[in-house]
């Protein structure tokens, strides 16, 4: 386990004490007008998921601090 960055740390406590809890979801809708390569999109978003921690990791509050842990993603 890692303790989160200064800058993850502050996003956690801000989430932990707000009220409204979506306020950093985002969602995104991709529309396709073709057919897709799927084993091509499967290999994108692995890539994607593993050049950016914050998609592979576990976020836990179990302690006084934010920590996060890795995980294995199956995608």
């Amino acid at each position: 386990m890692t303790p989160l960055s200064a800058a993850q740390s502050g996003i956690w406590i801000g989430h932990m004490l707000a009220e409204d809890k979506a306020v950093y979801n985002t969602a995104e809708c991709l529309a396709f007008e073709t057919g897709i390569d799927c084993e091509s999109l499967q290999a994108a978003l692995r890539f994607a998921v593993a050049e950016a921690d914050c998609l592979s990791c576990y976020y836990s509050s179990e302690q006084a601090e934010g920590i996060r842990q890795p995980t294995a993603l199956d995608i």
